[in-house]
């Protein structure tokens, strides 16, 4: 299951520096040329692939810390917890909490 990147931040900053001659207003067709092809890149994805695409790389920028990951994503901790034990059945990699880091317990 091959899954795109969920990164839009270049895109959106190649649409929005693009300017037009008149009034240097971003160029409103480029945007909607790159806001498509950034909704086309994920037709044929699944919500439960985005979400599960969307969970680990939070976890990753969170260095496994589930605390934060949870709070970040706007989830229980007891649905992260849930979600990982889930993915990790079924033999895909969950990052683990990185050495010197502390989960908080709030």
């Amino acid at each position: 299951m091959a899954l795109a990147s969920v990164a839009f931040s270049s895109t959106q900053a190649n649409a929005i520096s693009r300017r037009s001659a008149t009034g240097g207003k971003p160029d409103e067709k480029a945007a909607r040329r790159d806001h498509r092809a950034r909704a086309e890149a994920f037709v044929g994805t699944t919500v439960a692939e985005m979400e599960q695409a969307l969970i680990l790389s939070t976890l990753v920028h969170c260095d496994g810390n589930r605390t934060l990951a949870a709070k970040i994503l706007g989830i229980s901790l007891r649905s992260l917890h849930n979600k990982l034990t889930s993915y990790s059945a079924a033999g895909i990699a969950v990052p683990a909490p990185q050495p010197g880091r502390r989960e908080n317990r709030s």
